[in-house]
């Protein structure tokens, strides 16, 4: 018994549909191969959250801690960020350090490292922190790090070498010391 031939129900009359067809393949291969998403934002967007005094005053206020009654400062830097219809999401290292008064000197009080998903929104010709989310502390900070930050910003953050990190945290360090007033 001979088995029934296979009919191509799309078989091109003129050379003119057979180069239609190879260049619609190939736009579409294309297409499908790269990432599309207008929600990433790239470095030259990410620049116009750097340093920012509305930024560093919520994270001091909502962040900081000063456990010696001193005043708490927190620097910045810009890992990542997603814009939304409204807002953006921006992903944050931030370092807060208190500096209290003591015998005519300042010294560092409590002090903290952390990533932070930090919600803003345009005004006035700047940004307004409107939330934050963070990781909690000890076992629950693994549980929260894929609920809060997109798997692009958790690879920065844990492909870091301990130098880098240690780098990073050290800069931020210093900026809060400027940001205090301090040499």
């Amino acid at each position: 018994m001979k088995p029934p031939a296979i009919q191509n129900p799309v078989r091109p009359k003129s050379p003119w549909q057979v180069l239609n067809l190879v260049t619609l393949a190939a736009v579409l291969t294309l297409l499908g191969c790269q990432n599309i998403n207008k929600d990433d934002l790239n470095s030259k967007d990410l620049e116009q959250f750097s340093s920012l005094k509305s930024i560093q005053d919520y994270l001091s206020t909502n962040l900081g801690s000063t456990g010696f009654g001193g005043k708490a400062y927190c620097a910045y830097d810009v890992l990542d960020a997603k814009a939304a219809e409204e807002t953006k999401e921006i992903y944050l290292w931030v370092v807060c350090q208190e500096y209290y008064p003591n015998n005519q000197t300042f010294k560092q009080g409590t002090g903290s490292s952390f990533p932070v998903a930090l919600t803003v929104r345009s005004e006035n010709s700047g940004f307004q922190a409107i939330s934050h989310r963070k990781p909690r502390d000890g076992a629950l900070y693994a549980e929260d790090m894929p609920i809060i930050f997109p798997e692009k910003t958790r690879a920065k953050i844990y492909s870091e070498s301990t130098h880098v990190h240690n780098n990073r945290v050290q800069t931020l360090q210093n900026e809060t010391r400027q940001l205090a007033g301090l040499r």
